[in-house]
């Protein structure tokens, strides 16, 4: 189906394929827990500490930053 337009082999499109397989399922994943992770950050004379990749992987998900949300991405297209 690809080979057609493209010089690569079917097996060399495995990879970057799953890799957005990956970074979805990822900021999925981070944009499920990041509320809850925000709401019981200590606060310390009414400041709430940043987040940290400590408080990802508390919740078995990994920090995915704003730069590389959909959104983000989405915007850039436009």
């Amino acid at each position: 189906m690809w080979q057609a337009n493209s010089n690569y082999a079917s097996n060399e499109y495995f990879l970057p394929v799953m890799g957005l397989g990956f970074l979805g399922h990822a900021y999925s994943r981070y944009l499920a827990v990041k509320d809850g992770i925000e709401a019981d950050l200590p606060t310390h004379g009414g400041k709430t500490r940043a987040l940290t990749k400590e408080d990802f992987s508390q919740q078995s998900t990994m920090i995915v930053g704003e730069k590389l949300s959909r959104e983000d991405a989405k915007a850039r297209r436009r």
